[in-house]
């Protein structure tokens, strides 16, 4: 196994507790009037996107991510200038549930499962050489559960409210345009209240790749 490899391992290993988000959509149309589909691995969790864009420019776009015990899905409406600038907003929904692997900081803890909306402002970027960015502002509205055996912190239906700054930034191939290597993560701006007894978080780092199609023309 490669240094790489365990790279990765590493990071899916410090993501397993996380909650994931659906990633926005990573490539930009080359032409409008026209539909695109997406989809990523990244750490332990997939990634699902479409987009439709009328010859205008407005976008329609859906996605959706989960690592097996959260789901998040995203509907938005956006404006594309083609190879250059996507501009959108959209509303999510979410649900997760987990059994936390250690016990260590979370006051015995044996379940915890919870759900939240969301509001996503988006702003992708295409830089030169098939490289661009994503700098994302994502609020978010819920509540959480934790069950246990006796003696010890339940809660039920608690609220949930933070704002997460999620920056990613992604590299096209040059050949293989419809390839791309995604690097992201979560940065918290207002965290929900009782910090400490928070099991689970967002997840911090993404690495990963995707693809795109329909596949653009090849370079010569």
């Amino acid at each position: 196994m490669n240094r790489f490899s365990l790279f990765i391992c590493f990071l899916s290993a410090l993501s397993g507790g996380c909650i994931t988000t659906s990633l926005p959509q990573i490539a930009i149309p080359e032409r409008t009037n026209k539909a695109d589909f997406s989809v990523a691995f990244v750490n332990t969790s997939a990634h699902l996107n479409a987009m439709y864009t009328s010859k205008p420019g407005i976008a329609i776009l859906a996605g959706l991510g989960t690592n097996g015990f959260t789901s998040h899905g995203e509907l938005g409406l956006g404006f594309v200038r083609p190879k250059n600038l996507l501009i959108s907003v959209g509303l999510g929904n979410a649900s997760n549930t987990a059994r936390p692997l250690t016990y260590g900081g979370t006051n015995d803890v044996m379940e915890y499962w919870g759900r939240f909306s969301s509001v996503s402002i988006r702003v992708n970027k295409q830089l030169k050489q098939g490289a661009g960015i994503i700098n994302s502002i994502l609020f978010v509205r819920g509540t959480d559960n934790g069950d246990c055996a006796h003696n010890c912190y339940k809660f039920t239906n608690r609220p949930l409210e933070a704002i997460y700054y999620e920056p990613v930034f992604y590299v096209r191939g040059h050949r293989n345009r419809y390839r791309y290597f995604i690097l992201s993560g979560s940065i918290k701006i207002k965290a929900p209240e009782d910090v400490r007894e928070r099991m689970f978080d967002f997840v911090p780092l993404h690495v990963g790749y995707g693809f795109n199609f329909p596949r653009p023309k090849q370079k010569s």
